[in-house]
C-alpha cells in the first residue's frame, strides 16, 4: 500500500520519493507452490496474507504482501528462478532461487544484506526479509532512522509491512514493531497485511480485525469499521481501502467512501470498493488500485482507477502480485517476475 508526497505531508510523515506502503500491495505465496491464500501494503503489501501452513503470501502484499508471506519455504524453486518479489515507491526488490536478494530501481532500500531469506515485505523506504528461521532483517533508510530494530525472538511465518512500521505472525501471535508506541495487539492470527494508516488481521476464528490511525475522523473510522463475520481466510490493506477473501475465494471491499477534505479520496467513486466477479486465490492492494489472481487459471484482474486502469497486467499464471504507486510486479509459477506500469526509475527492469 502506498500514498503520495502530499498525503505524507499532510500526516506529518517523511515524503518519499514516490509512495509505498507496501505489505498491503502483495497477493500471492512465499513458499514456491502456486497461491491458494494470498502480504498486507502492500504495502504493504502488502501487503496481503496468510501464514505459512496456509501455504502463505499476499501481500506481501504491500504487500505488501501484502501476496501471502509464508516464513516457512518449503517449495522446490528452480535455479535461475525467482521465489519473491516486493514493488517499491520507485525501485523493486526480489529474492532469487537461494534466497538473495536484489533491489533495482531509483533510491532503492541500501545496502542489501546477502540473506537468504524465503520472504520479502517493506514500507517507506524499507524492505524487511524473513529468514528461514523466522529471524527478521531491514534495510533502508527508513530502517535506519525510524522503524525500531524488529525483536530479537522472533519466529516469524508471514510478515507484513508498511509505512513505517511492520508486524508478523509469531507462532500464530501478531506482534508488531516500528516507531515508539507502536501497537502489539496480540491476537491469534491467520492472514494479516500492514497498510499506511492501518492493519488488518483475520484472527484464528476468521473474523476480521483493524487497528490503527490515531488521527479521527469518517475517513479514518471507515478503514478501521471491518466487515462482520466469521468466515475470511485473507486481507490486504491498501491506502485508504481494504479487501478480504472468504473461505470460498469471494472479495469484499471497504474503505472511505465519501470526500475526505484535504486527501481527495472517494474509494468508492474509485472503484476500490468494487471488486470483480470471481473466485480468487489471493489479492493485493495498493494506493489506487487492487489485484487478484483467480483461483481458476492464474490469471490477475486488477480494479479502481490508478495505473491498472491503463496498464494492464501481464497475461501469465501468476502465483504472487505486488502493487506499489504506479507499478506491480508479478511472480508466476515457473519463477519468472513480470513488472508492469511506469518505469522512470528502472523499477520495471528485473536482472538476468
Amino acid at each position: 500500500m502506498l500514498l503520495t508526497t502530499m498525503l505524507l505531508l499532510a500526516c506529518g510523515g517523511r515524503a518519499p520519493a514516490g509512495d509505498s506502503g507496501l505489505g498491503a500491495g502483495d497477493a500471492g505465496d512465499d513458499t514456491g507452490q502456486p497461491a491458494d491464500d494470498g502480504g498486507g501494503d502492500g504495502g504493504s503489501g502488502g501487503g496481503s496474507d496468510e501464514g505459512s501452513d496456509e501455504g502463505s503470501d499476499e501481500g506481501s502484499d504491500d504487500g505488501s504482501d501484502d501476496g501471502s508471506d509464508g516464513g516457512d519455504d518449503t517449495g522446490e524453486v528452480p535455479v535461475g528462478a525467482w521465489r519473491d518479489v516486493l514493488a517499491g515507491e520507485s525501485w523493486t526488490c526480489a529474492l532469487d532461487a537461494l534466497g538473495a536478494p536484489s533491489c533495482w530501481g531509483w533510491d532503492h532500500p541500501e545496502p542489501v544484506p546477502a540473506g537468504p531469506f524465503v520472504q520479502l515485505d517493506g514500507g517507506l523506504g524499507f524492505a524487511c526479509g524473513v529468514a528461514a528461521g523466522g529471524a527478521v532483517t531491514c534495510w533502508g533508510e527508513s530502517a535506519a532512522a525510524f522503524v525500531v530494530p524488529p525483536p530479537a525472538d522472533l519466529a516469524v511465518t508471514q510478515l507484513g509491512a508498511g509505512g513505517d512500521r511492520a508486524c508478523g505472525l509469531d507462532d500464530g501471535t501478531v506482534r508488531c514493531w516500528g516507531p515508539p508506541g507502536q501497537v502489539t495487539p496480540g491476537d491469534l492470527a491467520v492472514s494479516l497485511d500492514v497498510g499506511l494508516y492501518i492493519d488488518c488481521v483475520v484472527n484464528n476464528v476468521g473474523a476480521l480485525r483493524c487497528w490503527g490511525a490515531d488521527n479521527t475522523g469518517e475517513m479514518f473510522d471507515a478503514l478501521r469499521e471491518a466487515p462482520g463475520g466469521e468466515d475470511f481466510a485473507q486481507v490486504s490493506v491498501g491506502s485508504f481501502h481494504a479487501c478480504a477473501l472468504d473461505g470460498d475465494g469471494a472479495p469484499t471491499c471497504w474503505g472511505t467512501i465519501e470526500y475526505a477534505e484535504g486527501y481527495g479520496v472517494d474509494a468508492l467513486a474509485r472503484g476500490l470498493l468494487t471488486p470483480p466477479e470471481g473466485t480468487w486465490s489471493s489479492m493485493a492492494s495498493g494506493p489506487g488500485d487492487s489485484c487478484a489472481v483467480s483461483a481458476e487459471d492464474g490469471s490477475v484482474h486488477c480494479w479502481g482507477d490508478g495505473f491498472t486502469v491503463e496498464d494492464a497486467p501481464p497475461a501469465v499464471v501468476a502465483r504472487k502480485v505486488s502493487l506499489a504507486d504506479d507499478h506491480g510486479c508479478v511472480l508466476d509459477v515457473d519463477g519468472e517476475i513480470t513488472c508492469w506500469g511506469n518505469n522512470s526509475s528502472g523499477e520495471l527492469e528485473v536482472p538476468e
